[in-house]
């Protein structure tokens, strides 16, 4: 069955189940997951996400961001509901105890990766002809992070840094040749002059693997899964989900001109059996007045997407 078949039979299935649930009192305060420090703003769209979808279904509500937190720690706090949510990647950490929103936020655009060199290298990285040769550079990249192990083992040469700001450093004191920068997220780190300006992303190419991020909360925090799916459902709905998403992403999805360049993909990256592959429909986006929708012009809700997983 085509994708806007599934979208269309399925369109009430999940909020018939999930609205009415979703109560809360006056004046709840949420603790979100932030960025790994102050200068991290990779968490700015997810935060707004999950504000969004919280004021359609806890009225009065107060997100509270915690920073300082990289990704083991934050599910360690969800876990012990030291906070309420965070956003996660579907892999490279053990999900027991922890609910995942069913909706990769960024469709996929967090596995689009372009690279980062400084201004010297950049003409000899361009020059790369294929992954193999472009694995043995040296490619800086967070230790903690879900996917290093398994770049790892599939033969990239990584130099892991200890957090997100100490990544940069490395680059710009030559210890690595580049940095695999997701498309979400290297604009506004090279218009940061804490963090990137003086680098330059290197055009022509590009990688790809399947990653995304999720909203996630620990299994037992029931309220709190509903009141946020709810929340989901009426963005996706009422097309506030893709207003958001194209704020945030529909100019630099057309700057970085990724038809234009020369996609490396990563050939036996695995995933979560769970993951709701058909839904990584990023590159399948169409720019229609400067919005991004799906090429059927639908805004599902969360109930239809469900069940589109379910059947990839």
């Amino acid at each position: 069955m085509k994708r806007r078949d599934c979208l269309a039979a399925a369109l009430t299935t999940l909020s018939m189940a999930l609205v009415g649930h979703a109560t809360a009192q006056e004046g709840s305060i949420v603790r979100m997951g932030g960025g790994e420090d102050d200068n991290d703003p990779r968490f700015a769209y997810a935060t707004e996400l999950v504000k969004a979808a919280l004021a359609l279904s806890m009225p009065g509500f107060t997100v509270q961001v915690r920073h300082g937190m990289n990704q083991p720690r934050s599910v360690a706090a969800l876990r012990s509901r030291r906070i309420d949510v965070a956003s996660l990647p579907s892999l490279g950490f053990d999900h027991v105890r922890l609910h995942q929103v069913p909706l990769p936020i960024r469709r996929g655009l967090l596995g689009v990766r372009v690279l980062l060199a400084r201004e010297q290298d950049v003409e000899r990285i361009a020059a790369v002809k294929n992954l193999t040769a472009l694995k043995k550079l040296r490619l800086g990249f967070g230790e903690s992070w879900s996917e290093t192990r398994q770049l790892r083992d599939l033969g990239f040469n990584i130099v892991g840094s200890a957090d997100y700001s100490s990544m940069f450093e490395l680059l710009r004191a030559g210890r690595v040749d580049y940095l695999s920068r997701s498309v979400a997220e290297v604009w506004a780190e090279t218009a940061d002059k804490n963090l990137a300006s003086d680098f330059v992303v290197v055009p022509g190419v590009a990688m790809f693997y399947p990653i995304d991020d999720y909203l996630a909360v620990s299994s037992s925090n029931i309220q709190m899964i509903r009141t946020l799916e709810t929340g989901v459902d009426q963005l996706l709905r009422s097309g506030e989900f893709w207003r958001i998403f194209n704020r945030h992403y529909g100019e630099i999805l057309k700057k970085t001109e990724i038809e234009k360049r020369k996609i490396f993909n990563v050939l036996g990256f695995g995933v979560d059996s769970r993951t709701q592959l058909d839904l990584f429909d990023v590159l399948e986006l169409r720019p229609v007045k400067g919005e991004f929708r799906l090429p059927d012009g639908s805004n599902p809700g969360l109930g239809a997407l469900m069940k589109v997983g379910e059947k990839a």
